[in-house]
Order: C-alpha cells, then sequence, then structure tokens
C-alpha cells in the first residue's frame, strides 16, 4: 500500500509542478514565492462564484470546430474475447494525430446494435488502468470505446518514464494546455464520428462517461455535440483553471503564490482558459447528466463541482466524503446504472449473465451517513437474456428462470479502494441467530446476502463475485456465513474450478463467529485496488450531503 501511494504523490507532485509551467509558460523558481510563503501564510482560495455568466455559443463553436468529412483512416485489429464481450483495438485520424482506443463489445452486438458508452480516463494513469472498469459497462451489455487522451500511453512523449505520462498535456503555457484540451475535446468528437461508421452500435444511444481530466474533457464535448444522450463524470470539476484556482493539495497553494505574487495575472489567465472551462459553457440541449464527487477531494474542490453542476439543466449530483481517489467498485456500479437507464428507457437496471444465473441489478440510492453501496440482485437459474440488459423486453429483470420463482439477494459494496474478501451470509442465518446486518457491515468486507443456505444460492454468489471481479486475492477470498456446517466440495467445483473449501469452523455464538472475522480481516492488511490507490484516506468513506457552497 506505501509503494502505491508514494506513486500516487508523486504523480500529483508531477502534476502541480506541470501547472505551474503551465501557468506561466516557464519554470518558477520556489524563492520568487511572495512574502507570504515566509511568514508561513497561505494565499486565500481562488473560489469563482457562478457568477461569470456563459460564454456565446457562436464563439464556442467557431473555437471546436473540424472537419468531420476528413478520412478516418481507422484500423480495427482483434485482442481476444471471453463470454461476454470482444476486445478490439482501435486507431484513427485527428488532425494530423493517430488516436488509440479500446474497443469493448457485447457479444449481443453480433445480432443487434447495442448502446456505446465513450470512456475518457484520468490524467497520468496506465493505458491498462480504466479497463475493469471499461470491462464492467461491457458484461452488461454496453459498448465502450476506452479512448487515450492526448500525450498519454502509445502518444506520450516520454513513454520510457511511465510516471510522467501525460505531463506535457499540461505542460506550457495557457494557451497551450487550452489548445491541449480543444485537441482532446475535438478527439473525442472524431470517436463519435468514427461510432457512427460502427453497424454494432446504436447510434442514437451513445453516451460519453468520464473522470478527472477525462471528465472535464467529457462535459466540453457533451455540452459541444448533440450526439450524445447522457452523461456521466467522475472526480470532475469546473475545469483545469478551478484546479489552480481551488485544489488543496500543497504544491497547488504554491501555484496561487505564483498569482498572488503578481508573477501572472490571474484575469488574464482565466480569459485564456475560459473556453476550456466546462462551467463557462451553456447547457443549451438539456439531456441526463450524473455526476460523482468528494468533499475532500484535493484537486477538484467541492465548490468548483457546484458550480460545474449548477450549469447543468437535468443533472443529478452524489458526494462521498472520499478524496480524488473515489471508492472505485462503486463509482463504476453506480455509473453503469445511470447509463443503462438513461440509455435502455426500458430498463430497470443493469443485467448480467454468469455461472449459469442471470443477476439482474438494482443500484439503492446512496443514503448519507453510510459506508456501502447496495444492489438489489433479482437471481434467476439459467442465462437469461444477455438482450435484456441491451434492451430487452424485460428491460434486464426477470431473465429465464426455468418456470422458478427468482431469488432476491442484495449485495454491500464497501466504500474502500482495497481488495477486499466476500462474505456470503443468508437472511435465514440472519434471523435464526436473531441479528441483522448491521454487526456484518463493520467488516471491510463485500456482504452479499443470499435468501437461505443452500449451495445452489451459495454457488450464484460466488459466480456473481467471480464475473464481477469485486475482490482481489486475500486469503482466503471468501468467508460463508452458515447456521449449519454444509459442505459440498464435488458441487461447488462442478460450478466453479476455482472454488474450494480450506477450512470449516464452528461458533459457540455469532459474537464469536464476529471476534474471528475482526481479526481475519483486518482493513490494514488488505491491499489498495490496482487502479485506483488510496492515497489520504485508507480507512472508509460514506455517502454525505451536498457540501455548503
Amino acid at each position: 500500500m506505501k509503494r502505491h501511494s508514494q506513486a500516487a504523490h508523486i504523480r500529483l507532485i508531477v502534476a502541480a509542478m506541470a501547472f505551474l509551467f503551465m501557468c506561466t509558460g516557464e519554470s518558477v523558481p520556489v524563492a520568487a514565492a511572495s512574502p507570504a510563503s515566509a511568514t508561513g501564510a497561505l494565499p486565500p482560495l481562488f473560489i469563482s462564484p457562478h457568477v461569470d455568466g456563459y460564454l456565446p455559443r457562436s464563439a464556442l463553436s467557431k473555437f471546436y470546430t473540424y472537419d468531420a468529412a476528413a478520412p478516418l483512416d481507422d484500423e480495427v485489429r482483434l485482442l481476444d474475447s471471453n463470454e461476454w464481450f470482444d476486445h478490439y483495438e482501435v486507431s484513427f485520424q485527428c488532425e494530423g494525430e493517430t488516436v488509440y482506443a479500446h474497443y469493448l463489445v457485447p457479444l449481443s452486438a453480433r445480432s443487434e446494435p447495442v448502446p456505446c458508452v465513450l470512456a475518457l480516463h484520468a490524467a497520468f494513469v496506465t493505458e491498462e488502468q480504466f479497463l475493469p472498469m471499461a470491462a464492467h459497462f461491457a458484461k452488461h451489455g454496453l459498448a465502450v470505446l476506452l479512448q487515450s487522451l492526448p500525450y498519454h500511453h502509445r502518444r506520450s512523449i516520454t513513454p520510457n518514464v511511465p510516471m510522467l505520462d501525460g505531463t506535457a498535456f499540461v505542460m506550457g503555457g495557457p494557451e497551450r494546455v487550452r489548445d491541449n484540451v480543444r485537441r482532446a475535446v475535438v478527439e473525442a468528437r472524431r470517436a463519435l464520428d468514427w461510432l457512427a461508421t460502427r453497424q454494432e452500435v446504436d447510434h442514437a444511444r451513445i453516451s460519453i462517461a468520464g473522470a478527472s481530466l477525462g471528465g472535464i474533457v467529457s462535459s466540453i464535448c457533451f455540452k459541444m455535440d448533440t450526439r450524445l444522450a447522457s452523461a456521466a463524470l467522475i472526480a470532475t470539476g469546473s475545469g483545469l483553471a478551478g484546479v489552480v484556482r481551488s485544489g488543496t493539495f500543497k504544491p497547488l497553494e504554491l501555484a496561487r503564490q505564483v498569482f498572488v505574487s503578481d508573477l501572472v495575472g490571474w484575469g488574464d489567465y482565466g480569459e485564456v482558459m475560459a473556453p476550456v472551462e466546462p462551467a463557462r459553457l451553456p447547457d443549451d440541449h438539456p439531456r441526463p447528466v450524473f455526476m460523482l464527487n468528494a468533499t475532500a477531494d484535493e484537486l477538484m474542490h467541492y465548490q468548483e463541482a457546484l458550480d460545474h453542476f449548477r450549469s447543468y439543466s437535468q443533472a443529478t449530483q452524489v458526494w462521498c466524503d472520499s478524496s480524488h481517489f473515489l471508492p472505485a467498485h462503486a463509482a463504476q456500479m453506480i455509473t453503469c446504472d445511470f447509463l443503462i437507464r438513461t440509455l435502455i428507457p426500458q430498463a430497470v437496471g443493469p443485467a448480467l449473465d454468469a455461472g449459469g444465473w442471470h443477476f439482474a441489478e438494482l443500484v439503492r440510492q446512496p443514503i448519507p451517513g453510510e459506508n456501502r453501496l447496495w444492489v438489489d440482485l433479482e437471481v434467476s437459474r439459467g442465462a437469461g437474456a444477455r438482450a435484456g440488459a441491451a434492451g430487452g423486453s424485460d428491460g434486464g429483470r426477470g431473465g429465464d428462470s426455468g418456470g422458478s420463482r427468482p431469488l432476491q439477494h442484495a449485495l454491500g459494496v464497501p466504500l474502500l479502494n482495497k481488495l477486499t474478501p466476500m462474505v456470503v451470509v443468508s437472511r435465514a442465518t440472519l434471523d435464526a441467530t436473531g441479528h441483522g446486518l448491521d454487526e456484518l457491515a463493520q467488516l471491510p468486507a463485500i456482504l452479499y446476502v443470499t435468501e437461505d443456505d443452500s449451495d445452489d444460492e451459495y454457488q450464484a454468489a460466488l459466480a456473481y463475485f467471480d464475473a464481477m471481479e469485486l475482490g482481489g486475492t486475500p486469503n482466503p477470498a471468501v468467508y460463508r456465513v452458515n447456521r449449519v456446517a454444509r459442505v459440498d466440495r464435488l458441487t461447488a467445483r462442478g460450478e466453479l474450478g476455482s472454488v474450494t473449501y480450506s477450512i470449516t469452523r464452528s461458533y459457540p455464538s455469532f459474537q464469536e463467529l464476529m471476534r474471528m472475522l475482526k481479526l481475519a480481516i483486518d482493513i490494514d492488511t488488505l491491499k489498495p485496488i490496482p487502479t485506483l490507490p488510496t492515497i489520504s484516506r485508507g480507512a472508509w468513506s460514506t455517502w454525505v450531503e451536498p457540501p455548503t457552497p
């Protein structure tokens, strides 16, 4: 965990120093800071209330204009396939540059067009870092075009120094950074041009999703291009200028000292960056927007996120008290739920086929004060119709239960960026012991609640856990809580070859069981997830009310 945290801190420091360079167009000696730094006093936050007004649509259209008729000269290469989707590598041309992307297409697209999500990653990440989220969407019936931003991955100017990947995006004076953002937006619109040529994509049902820098680019693209049906924005503020203006990360405070020292005029800087500040762009064509933000975000200050939220006519904003690195598993599940419901109006929620089971998901509304995302699962025997997840008549609910009643399960995902085990318990066991979920919910683990203690329902839980890739490599990865010890190794191994029962123990009381589980599942020994390592908060996050402006 410490190695991951140090790497994340170094990347943020590199980014902050790049912002200093961005603000001035040249290196800024630390010794030249204002007298405030000598006294230890910090310059005030440059929080700009949402009173600047929107930029004229005509000027924005001119700024973001591009040749949509230019040849794409695209190339598509199949990388691999699995039981849910085909994975391709895509490249196309945009204003003299080669743009690269991963393209995940559900197998259901072989019979009918499917909805699609154009996904844009955060800054300074590896090419594979956001693939798990793309795979999550694709397993639920959405095609995903995960596009690399300028100066990232194969387009990096420092390919041999991964730590610096993408920093060139924010290097240079404000005009250059502004033009880099425009370039990223135009490339995203060219991606929409490319998707318009694909027969497997339903061209009327395309959304955009982005995180951090990718969220800024996504929000601009959404406001500039009416082909997009909705937008999901994770850890996104009002723009790059807002990061410098309001970020609480220490090197960003140094950047503000540059402005206080009159080394750079803030007014001129703000005007130069205005066309790439999504909060300054009008929402002329209202469509659904989902925003997930953090009150303790060191880069995207909550006031900037509020300003951005107010610039939309049909936006929903959910808040968590985490750092900039929001809980990844919960983020991808709640985002997928929003995308499915906006792209497939008849759908109640996402659906997934795995291990001979059909899971129809209904994400519950986050409740302030809770530290989990809860998902209701309607579970049916048989594959179900994957087309239901991609727009079938049942809207992703019901599936093929083989004539039997669908099972009602529930999943509780902790707001942690940790590789956690899963605890499987039935409502029957909880009722028999006289205990609810409150005690088990204290564990830093995924909770899967079945109806009863049958091996059949347990295997459904394992199939879901395995397909969703929610856990990591704790040992053991799954704990099964039963009233009576029942071990059917042959049945379990027949369903999932990776499942074994290594230890079976009996406990005289529920309290004794909880004592064991608390010792076995220690948050300090859990490893961070590889995609979004926690840096400022190693413990739980919770859902919270919107912050007061």
